[in-house]
């Protein structure tokens, strides 16, 4: 989801159409600022965690606040007016133990505090899906400005005030960390009974998702000093003004502001304003442990698909085989054999978010899975080889074990009054390696590579169409070792390729270049309802 910096305490102020009693818009003219002071906050403004994330529900794995502000923590506030004159708010509410809120996110039913910032004389506390850390030892100077960044990447939250004190703490969260904000609503100094409202000026309270903010707002290289330097405060009380070179002194390291001409986050860095790069296409570079799936004999494939109104599957190919044993307990019957249903591969459903064990198929060394819909119905199938025929490079056929590259291919079908997959049809294959379904026009086809015969790679793959509510075969294409099939299209034209992979058999007796084969890709002619060899494509494996 593309998300910007946004700012909070504008949105709040906006949503609130007139100031809430106890919030002021002034200007400081020592500091040369906008900002809102406040006291006592009757009314804490608020807006719906909505209007920023308008197109996911889940607020951000990694994100940063930051804010600007002049603390007083006995709430004596004295401040310069708009006019170019003075005035003075004197609040006699000397309490230094007090924490004061900047701001909370809320779920609007259960009242939860999903995340919170509260500082204090000695700490500032920021609070995470229930979580609190505290970051102590913190130096807020009275009557004083300053700039606060609060950070969470990956497993870590960074705090960092006035670029000279930076903390990290740990929190536990897995991944994805996926909190749902669906009935969330951003308050402005409000966030539980026992906290009050932040008390000083606030200038700004800027959330940037997709990054960690503290590394763009005190950069290490030391930079030189620029030509003009236009700063435009990111509140909403201000008009774009010219800053000279060395307005931005020592006490404004850190600080941020929008560019609102440019549409950038500006830096306070070593006497300039400094343009911070543009996060566009924020997204995580790292992939992290999230479930262990247990499959019967390992799985050598899987195929993730979804059901209209049932949701997300994923189906895995088990390489482990039937053990089939003869049944001699009546000797006047023939010897029968029974599978002991050791060989099943499994069907997964997405669940309260992982994957749970939905359907076992019985399979014997299945090699892959694919799945199509067609004629409104969601149809799986499962390509089933022996295990002999599992690794070309190295046959082993043993005639005098029950193992046998002769086998079938299973076609599956959803059922949905039962919610399951029912065996539909089955399919003649020798070593199959793979499946691939595709469309042209109206007709379904699947084409099955056939790989090892167990005394050849020599064969003929099969094609086939679905007609009268079946597949019967289309077409056969010479291939050697085939390993996989893929179909594209280029204009109207359409097109098969074959992975070719190994040429052992009485056509290779001398197994000279086994791995030398030749790739072929067939264009489909319409007028002869049949795919010709249109190229071929040497390859080695």
């Amino acid at each position: 989801v593309d998300l910007h910096p946004v700012n909070l305490l504008a949105l709040a102020i906006d949503a609130s159409k007139n100031i809430s009693s106890g919030i002021r818009r002034i200007f400081d003219v020592e500091s040369q600022v906008g900002a809102f002071v406040m006291t006592h906050i009757e009314n804490p403004p608020s807006f719906s965690a909505n209007q920023i994330f308008t197109k996911c529900p889940y607020f951000p794995e990694e994100f940063s606040f930051f804010f600007t502000f002049k603390y007083e923590p006995d709430g004596n506030i004295r401040i310069g007016s708009n006019g170019g004159g003075s005035a003075s708010w004197d609040i006699h509410d000397k309490d230094d133990k007090r924490v004061q809120c900047i701001f909370s996110l809320r779920n609007n039913k259960t009242g939860a505090n999903l995340i919170s910032l509260e500082i204090a004389n000695h700490f500032v506390m920021f609070t995470y899906n229930r979580t609190r850390k505290k970051f102590f030892d913190v130096k807020l100077m009275r009557s004083q400005w300053h700039s606060a960044g609060v950070s969470v990447s990956q497993n870590n939250t960074h705090l960092v005030l006035d670029c000279i004190d930076q903390q990290k703490r740990r929190i536990k969260r897995t991944f994805p960390a996926l909190m749902k904000i669906t009935d969330a609503v951003f308050h402005l100094g409000e966030c539980s009974k026992k906290t009050t409202p932040f008390q000083g000026l606030l200038k700004e309270l800027l959330f940037l998702p997709g990054t960690d903010a503290s590394s763009l707002a005190c950069p290490q290289n030391r930079i030189t000093a620029g030509s003009d330097n236009t700063l435009v405060s990111s509140g909403i009380w201000n008009k774009p003004q010219r800053l000279e070179d060395g307005s931005c002194t020592w006490k404004d390291m850190g600080n941020v502001a929008y560019d609102l001409q440019k549409n950038l986050l500006k830096v306070c860095v070593n006497g300039i304003w400094k343009d911070t790069p543009k996060t566009r296409n924020c997204r995580l570079d790292y992939f992290e442990w999230y479930q262990d799936i247990k499959v019967d004999g390992g799985a050598v494939d899987v195929e993730v698909f979804t059901i209209p109104g049932e949701g997300l599957f994923a189906a895995f190919a088990s390489n482990s085989q039937n053990n089939h044993k003869q049944n001699k307990h009546n000797r006047s019957q023939k010897p029968k054999l029974v599978a002991d249903h050791s060989g099943s591969s499994a069907v997964y459903k997405w669940s309260n978010d992982k994957l749970i064990l939905y359907q076992k198929l019985p399979t014997d060394a299945a090699h892959s899975f694919k799945s199509f819909k067609m004629d409104n119905q969601c149809s799986a199938t499962c390509t089933l080889i022996s295990r002999a025929g599992c690794s070309v490079d190295r046959i082993n056929w043993n005639p005098r074990r029950r193992n046998s590259l002769h086998t079938t291919s299973v076609i599956y079908r959803w059922n949905r009054k039962l919610r399951k997959f029912e065996k539909y049809q089955l399919l003649k294959t020798i070593g199959a390696r793979d499946i691939t379904a595709f469309s042209v026009q109206d007709y379904q086809f699947l084409i099955i590579s056939h790989a090892f015969d167990g005394r050849s790679t020599l064969l003929h793959s099969v094609v086939y169409i679905w007609h009268n509510d079946k597949f019967v075969k289309f077409n056969s294409m010479e291939t050697m070792g085939a390993v996989d099939w893929e179909y594209f299209t280029i204009n109207d034209d359409h097109y098969l390729v074959v992975a070719n992979s190994y040429n052992f058999g009485p056509q290779n007796f001398k197994k000279i270049n086994t791995y030398n084969t030749k790739s072929t890709v067939y264009k489909l002619n319409i007028q002869k309802k049949a795919f010709e060899k249109f190229q071929s494509i040497p390859t080695y494996r």
